[in-house]
């Protein structure tokens, strides 16, 4: 039979520190998923006023985004915890 210890509570900001995807990697890919929607906009203000993002649009800006993010970003997240 398994016998489970308590429960330890953890320090304040300690996910952060636990999961470098937290501290740069996050970042980086909203910076470019922003980059990415802000160049859409601008090319929607020359052609009219209205804008719209469609589910398959976020989707792919998403993969774009995402692709965006480099090894380095990747790995030097891991080297600094």
């Amino acid at each position: 039979m398994l016998k489970i210890g308590p429960l330890k509570q953890m320090s304040p900001n300690t996910s952060a520190k636990l999961q470098p995807i937290d501290q740069g990697v996050i970042h980086s890919y909203k910076s470019h998923y922003r980059k990415i929607m802000l160049i859409k906009m601008l090319e929607a203000m020359d052609n009219g006023p209205d804008f719209s993002v469609s589910l398959l649009d976020a989707v792919n800006f998403i993969h774009l985004a995402w692709q965006e993010v480099s090894k380095e970003t990747i790995a030097n997240c891991f080297k600094h915890v």
